[in-house]
């Protein structure tokens, strides 16, 4: 679990804004092209880490909890809070955020964690899990300002 309250979050970059989506299947094709991507890609990390459910991002999309990532006027990433729980743990939690395989790489998934984070204050947290096997995901999380708090280990019993 990554996590940091908004306060502590490093300011944002400029790099990339936050936009609303207008249409949810603007955002529901974000998702869809990222994780098609991934199963060719990361064969391994895609039976891990599934796509978004397509009514949770209409939810979010109808919640005002959903933006695009903007690189200038082009849309290259969706990034989806909304309050949650993470065990005993309350905040906002990162529930989608995706940038397109072109675009990866760059630090515009840390961007726009910080660029979030800037309009809010506080002791109120932004949370997330994140696969142990997701090295970027985890790499952005921690440039964003929010540290490793806690990892799970899953064991096979006999």
């Amino acid at each position: 679990m990554h996590l940091a309250r908004y306060r502590d979050v490093p300011a944002p970059d400029g790099r990339v804004r936050l936009a609303p989506f207008d249409d949810v299947e603007d955002a529901l094709t974000v998702v869809r092209r990222r994780y098609a991507r991934l199963v060719v890609d990361s064969p391994e990390l895609a039976r891990n880490v599934p796509a978004a459910d397509p009514a949770d991002v209409r939810e979010w999309h109808s919640a005002d909890r959903v933006r695009a990532i903007m690189l200038q006027d082009r849309i290259v990433g969706l990034f989806a809070v909304a309050p949650g729980r993470i065990g005993w743990i309350e905040g906002d939690e990162v529930n989608e955020e995706v940038v397109d395989a072109e675009f990866a790489g760059h630090g515009y998934a840390a961007s726009a964690q910080r660029a979030w984070a800037a309009g809010r204050t506080g002791d109120r947290l932004l949370v997330g899990t994140v696969d142990g096997h997701n090295h970027a995901s985890r790499a952005t999380a921690r440039r964003a300002g929010r540290p490793s708090v806690l990892d799970d280990v899953f064991l096979l019993l006999p």
